[in-house]
């Protein structure tokens, strides 16, 4: 018979060629997942494709894959140290964006003048024609005129009504009584006149100009002495004043006209307007340099209107 070693001896050596061979395999270090979002990660990395990290858990070796989007990650740090850059962090001022998502921001564009809402203040300047009524004291027809004031208003966009005080130069002609002595051939007179025009004004867009129209009525009365040029046969002419050219302090009538915003910004409006004051009422007594409701007048004038400051 031959000699069997026991049991507990082959058993033995099992388990020592068994833990040899294990102790023999070398353990694999993690890797570190560093993501986007600061928080780390210690794995086993399998894959890194296209778009994903492929992995698995440190405490599972031989279980489940597991995958992480790349752009989810900021960087690898693999267990030998090298470091593997996947995406790099975005800064505190700026935002990853796709190129399609690249949103180009425009400043906002300040409001126009007639845009805006609120209290405005302006001057105007202008010239234009007095028509003189048909009259036995004066010369029916057309004289020079000049004007000139202030604007006050107050708009809600586009609409608004509007106050004005224009000091007004009016011209007139007087009829040269037949068989006149010192050979008189002509007499020319100027009145000064206060209008002041309340008026609805409204303007809509048009191109690169705004195109306007107001009504509204007004108030007229004189404003200091008249004067009188009267002519002669030998050329040379004489001033004098008329302190009661006219035969009355107050006068009334109606008023129209369009305008042209030519150039506007946010708190400045220059304009063009044409005007046209038709008188009411009935003269009784006609004089010279007559400012009552019976003289008509047409004016062609610029300026240029102002926002108060504020918030409109």
């Amino acid at each position: 018979m031959h000699n069997r070693l026991p049991r507990h001896i082959i058993l033995l050596l099992l388990i020592l060629i068994c833990g040899n061979s294990i102790a023999q395999t070398p353990v694999r270090k993690p890797d570190k997942i560093f993501k986007i979002d600061q928080t780390t990660i210690e794995v086993l990395i399998e894959e890194v494709n296209k778009t994903d990290i492929a992995y698995k858990k440190l405490s599972d070796p031989k279980g489940p894959l597991y995958a992480i989007p790349k752009k989810d990650v900021w960087k690898i740090v693999w267990n030998n140290g090298d470091i593997e850059e996947i995406t790099p962090p975005v800064t505190a001022t700026a935002k990853a964006r796709k190129p399609t998502d690249l949103i180009v921001s425009k400043k906002k564009e300040e409001e126009k003048f007639w845009e805006k809402s609120g209290l405005y203040a302006g001057a105007r300047i202008g010239a234009g024609l007095s028509f003189m009524p048909k009259s036995n004291g004066l010369i029916e027809g057309t004289e020079l005129a000049y004007s000139g004031g202030i604007a006050v208003g107050l708009h809600k966009k586009a609409l608004g009504i509007q106050v004005q005080a224009l000091y007004t130069q009016v011209g007139f002609g007087v009829s040269v009584p037949v068989g006149s002595t010192d050979e008189v051939t002509s007499i020319k007179g100027m009145q000064s006149q206060l209008l002041v025009p309340l008026t609805v004004i409204t303007s809509q867009k048009a191109g690169p100009i705004r195109i306007g129209v107001s009504v509204g009525a007004f108030g007229v009365m004189q404003a200091g002495a008249g004067g009188l040029k009267i002519s002669d046969a030998s050329g040379s002419s004489t001033m004098k004043n008329c302190d009661t050219c006219s035969d009355k302090g107050l006068g009334f009538g109606v008023t129209g006209g369009i305008g042209l915003t030519i150039l506007e910004g946010p708190r400045h409006a220059v304009f063009i307007n044409a005007d046209w004051y038709y008188n009411l009422g009935e003269n009784k007594d006609y004089r010279p340099g007559e400012t009552s409701v019976n003289t008509h007048l047409g004016l062609l004038s610029a300026g240029v209107l102002l926002h108060f400051p504020g918030k409109h």
